[in-house]
């Protein structure tokens, strides 16, 4: 067997595991999470890494996302630092959202 194969086997085992201990995060089963540690979820998280260095020299953190969808996340990041967080609401344009439109315009 390959080392991807066996992997995959694994993963497939704990699909069905409860992740319980994310902050913010009501339990939920391991296989409805995203997975960033191989193919394009990997090069994203590549990506944003970096962030996570500059983070400290932050005046203020914004999150795509509403505080009444995700307050428990919103409240252990402003926890955590010594700046403001805010959930802005789904404020970033998402490519994917608008596709099929022919708008030269995004599709918020």
């Amino acid at each position: 067997f390959s080392f991807s194969f066996v992997t995959l086997i694994l993963a497939k085992e704990k699909e069905d595991e409860i992740v319980d201990y994310i902050p913010g995060l009501s339990p939920t089963r391991l296989g409805d999470l995203p997975q960033i540690f191989h193919g394009k979820g990997l090069q994203m998280y590549n990506s944003f890494k970096p962030c996570f260095d500059e983070l400290s020299k932050a005046k203020y953190l914004l999150l795509s996302s509403a505080d009444e969808l995700e307050p428990k996340a919103v409240q252990f990041l402003t926890s955590k630092f010594d700046f403001p967080v805010y959930a802005t609401g789904p404020l970033i344009p998402f490519p994917d959202l608008s596709a099929g439109y022919d708008d030269s315009e995004p599709d918020y």
